[in-house]
């Protein structure tokens, strides 16, 4: 059983709930489905939920800091008003891979939003890790696999990226003028860890808390990348992670249910909804993308 209350935000069943986001703006967590191809703008004190249906699968998205939505689709980055429709296009991503897609991503301290994608056969080195500036986009890092959550230290000189495919994560030292890649290391090895490593939010003492997939738990990550705390939830499937509320003390967790059998369903009946834990930690104040 797990160790830590949980709360219930969103009682649902999303197929796979992903890439959530705090906007402090609204109060509200912004969340999608990869599954059902929805994003939803969500009220963590009364449940209720907005959604926009999309004809593709979303793999990320951010407040803008003219108040609209930024998401991205398997062709590239859209901007909606509040999930009032599809948007309009920003920038294409990967056009000439139409095997890829978006498959997570985060605002910088400097409102550069960073994204990965994968090929959807996970073909090694298919992947690549991306830097959207305005409207221009630019690759930071190829020859991944499954680049998959991600955070950034205070002053924004560091990038900590999950690699599921090498079951690690990285640690990328930036320009914080240009964004540009400086320097790639290994900062912690997960290949001891339940289940596989996916979403990341880091807190206000650099450490890094990671939902891991099919490991029913969350792993806290120590600044000197060693595994501080585990965090046991009442769902196999956890997806994402990221501070919010209006102290950012509070850490929303997405979780899955597409992948759970009948029987498993039946053994987690909050598979597939949003939860909330108290984790005695803040996190950093959430940057809009500058759009």
């Amino acid at each position: 059983m797990p160790d830590t209350e949980v709360e219930v935000v969103v009682k649902t069943d999303a197929g796979l709930g992903e890439g959530p986001v705090w906007d402090p703006v609204t109060n509200r967590l912004l969340w999608l489905d990869m599954h059902k191809k929805t994003l939803h703008s969500s009220d963590p004190a009364t449940g209720d939920t907005r959604t926009l249906r999309l004809d593709v699968v979303p793999g990320c998205l951010a407040p803008t800091r003219t108040k609209r939505i930024l998401y991205g689709t398997p062709t590239g980055f859209f901007v909606t008003d509040d999930l009032t429709g599809p948007g309009e296009p920003l920038a294409e991503v990967e056009a000439g891979k139409p095997g890829n897609r978006m498959n997570d991503g985060k605002v910088d301290p400097f409102g550069r939003m960073w994204l990965g994608t994968i090929d959807l056969g996970l073909t090694p080195g298919e992947g690549a890790f991306y830097r959207l500036h305005g409207n221009v986009v630019t690759l930071a890092v190829g020859g991944l696999t499954i680049p998959n959550g991600l955070a950034f230290a205070a002053a924004g000189d560091v990038c900590y990226l999950v690699d599921t495919g090498a079951k690690c994560v990285l640690r990328l030292d930036l320009d914080v003028d240009s964004g540009d890649v400086r320097g790639r290391s290994t900062f912690a090895d997960l290949s001891g860890l339940p289940g596989v490593a996916d979403g990341m939010a880091i807190d206000d003492r650099g450490r890094l808390w990671i939902a891991l997939y099919q490991g029913g738990a969350l792993c806290c990550l120590a600044p000197d990348g060693s595994t501080e705390r585990m965090v046991e939830l009442p769902v196999s499937c956890p997806s994402s992670v990221v501070f919010g509320g209006s102290e950012l003390d509070t850490l929303f967790v997405t979780t899955g249910c597409g992948r759970l059998s009948e029987e498993q369903r039946a053994e987690q009946p909050l598979a597939g909804s949003v939860l909330a834990i108290d984790t005695g930690s803040r996190g950093l104040a959430p940057v809009p993308f500058a759009d």
